[in-house]
C-alpha cells in the first residue's frame, strides 16, 4: 500500500565510500535541498573502474510526490566525456544523450507502470531516491530510465534481500532489493528513507554511508562551542 502521510527525504549532505572487491574505489557525495516544493538531489562521484578514474555530476529533481521532473549529468572517463538529460511530462520521458547520438527520444510509462524512476548505471542520485519513492509510490513497478542508454525497462522491488544483513548495518535498517540483469539491496533508515548501504553481489560492489566523519565533525563542533 502506498504511505498515507507525505515522505520526504531530509536536506542535508551525504557521503559514501564505494568498494570493489573488498577495496575502496572512490567517494560519493550526495547534497540533498528543498525549494519551492520539489526536491533535489545533487550528486558528485570520483571513481575508478578497470584501473581508469571516473569523474561525474548529476541533479536530480523530484516533485513534492518524488515523481522525477527533470535530470541531468555529465562524466568523463578515461579522458572521453558524456552527457544526459531526461525531462519528464505527461506521462512521457524525452530523453537525451550524447552516448546515443544526442537525438531526443520519447520514452512513455511501460504496460502496468504509473512512475518513472531514473537510474543512470555507476551513478546514484536515482538509487538514493528510490527507498523513499517504493514507499511513497507503494507500487513494486516502475519504469526506470537509464539516460545514457535512452533505454527504458521495466523496475520491480522485492523485500527479499540478494545479500546477508552486513554487519555495519544499523539493526533497525530495512531492505529493498531492486530485480533485473544485475540485482542489487539497499539498506536504508526507516524513519528518514536515506540509504546505508548498497549491495551488488554480481559485480562484487558496495557503497556505504560514511558516518565517522559527520561524527568526529559534531563533537568537534559541540567542543568547540563548550570551549567558547
Amino acid at each position: 500500500m502506498a504511505a498515507t502521510a507525505p515522505i520526504s527525504l531530509p536536506a542535508g549532505i551525504y557521503r559514501y565510500a564505494r568498494w570493489q572487491y573488498g577495496r575502496i574505489s572512490g567517494h560519493t557525495t550526495i547534497v540533498v535541498t528543498r525549494h519551492a516544493g520539489n526536491v533535489t538531489i545533487q550528486e558528485r562521484t570520483d571513481d575508478s573502474i578497470a584501473g581508469r578514474n571516473v569523474s561525474s555530476v548529476a541533479r536530480l529533481v523530484l516533485s513534492g510526490r518524488l515523481e522525477p521532473v527533470r535530470y541531468a549529468d555529465a562524466f568523463t572517463f578515461a579522458g572521453r566525456s558524456a552527457r544526459a538529460m531526461v525531462g519528464i511530462a505527461h506521462g512521457d520521458a524525452e530523453v537525451s544523450s550524447s552516448a546515443t547520438g544526442g537525438g531526443v527520444r520519447s520514452m512513455p510509462l511501460l504496460p502496468t507502470t504509473r512512475h518513472f524512476a531514473i537510474i543512470e548505471p555507476g551513478m546514484a542520485a536515482g538509487l538514493f531516491a528510490l527507498p523513499a519513492q517504493v514507499h511513497w509510490w507503494g507500487m513494486p513497478l516502475a519504469t526506470m530510465v537509464a539516460p545514457s542508454l535512452a533505454r527504458a525497462e521495466p523496475l520491480e522491488s522485492s523485500a527479499v534481500a540478494v545479500a546477508a544483513r552486513p554487519a555495519d548495518v544499523p539493526r533497525a535498517d530495512r531492505s529493498i532489493t531492486i530485480a533485473g540483469n544485475v540485482p542489487f539491496t539497499m539498506w536504508y533508515d526507516p524513519l528518514t528513507y536515506v540509504i546505508d548501504k548498497i549491495v551488488t553481489p554480481s559485480r562484487h560492489a558496495v557503497m556505504t554511508r560514511i558516518r565517522e566523519l559527520a561524527g568526529r565533525r559534531l563533537r568537534a563542533s559541540r567542543r568547540q562551542a563548550l570551549m567558547g
